[in-house]
């Protein structure tokens, strides 16, 4: 599987992909740092990638507050982009 993922990432265009050997429930709830206002916009769309969108928390607890960000993110995206 890690194959079949790293050849979709290379079509997609990275440079590097960085595997580990690590479990994948090793991160399930890892924390993130793509803080709202500091690395994306309140329509969570980055600063300095236009059209990257990133649905992300930097809190404790953050399978609501992920799950939260996405639909609302996923809506703003078709309304902006597929509903005229």
């Amino acid at each position: 599987m890690t194959k079949i993922a790293a050849e979709m990432l290379r079509q997609a265009g990275a440079k590097k992909i960085h595997r580990t050997d690590l479990p994948p429930d090793y991160y399930i709830h890892i924390q993130s740092t793509m803080r709202m206002k500091f690395v994306v916009d309140t329509s969570c769309e980055a600063y300095q990638v236009e059209r990257l969108y990133i649905a992300d928390n930097s809190g404790q607890n953050p399978t609501l507050t992920t799950q939260a960000l996405a639909t609302r993110t996923a809506e703003h995206l078709a309304n902006k982009y597929f509903n005229g």
